[in-house]
């Protein structure tokens, strides 16, 4: 037997949401993607610095836990899930306008608490395989809290001042694409939007794995 074929045998793949019997690795069930796949440029997105973000599918049910699972269980097979709907992107033609891809990090301290940044594991290796820079330097150099408890007014108070573009200066001529995991009022993209704008990025365009948001 394959070393591949002993590795199904062993570690049978399974679908990320409900654990049903899948044909490899990261593959989606047939209800559970029915239930998350929703791509869609979010409405009301295009604002302040940013021209818009996509979204690939919705936050509830298989897919939230999935990200649940990954950000604070330390799931990192979950990234390979996540891998297969970037893989379905809709509209792979915009890939070709990126010239350079940054992740909206998480602080210092959470990153020494979980062990990994949940963004650079879902996306990094994606954009690379593609040819698409993953550019360092935007840093979370404030410690925040937890966006999920907060409304509108405070997500936006919370989040604001917390980034810092530490990185070479962008060129007007790049196009930006800012990826994270989730976006929900979209104050954190904005604002990481924002200091890049600053450090001399044009356009910036956002890109999710899930969102509330329509």
């Amino acid at each position: 037997m394959k070393p591949a074929s002993w590795l199904r045998f062993l570690y049978p793949p399974h679908c990320p949401g409900c654990q049903a019997a899948v044909r490899a690795h990261g593959v989606w069930c047939a209800d559970c993607y029915a239930t998350i796949w929703h791509p869609r440029l979010i409405r009301g997105s295009r604002k302040g610095c940013l021209d818009g973000c996509y979204a690939l599918g919705d936050y509830r049910g298989p897919l939230r836990q999935a990200l649940i699972d990954l950000k604070f269980y330390g799931k990192l097979s979950q990234a390979a899930a996540f891998t297969r709907l970037l893989e379905e992107f809709p509209w792979p033609e915009r890939w070709c306008r990126v010239t350079t891809v940054l992740g909206v990090p998480i602080s210092a301290q959470r990153k020494k608490e979980r062990g990994f940044d949940q963004t650079e594991e879902i996306f990094r290796e994606f954009f690379r395989l593609r040819g698409i820079g993953w550019r360092e330097g935007l840093r979370k150099v404030r410690h925040t809290l937890p966006q999920s408890g907060l409304q509108r007014a405070e997500r936006a108070a919370n989040i604001k001042h917390s980034f810092a573009y530490e990185g070479v200066l962008f060129s007007p001529y790049d196009t930006v694409l800012l990826v994270d995991d989730i976006y929900t009022t979209g104050c954190t993209m904005r604002e990481a939007a924002r200091v890049l704008h600053r450090a001399g990025a044009g356009r910036m365009v956002g890109l999710v794995i899930a969102s509330g948001a329509d």
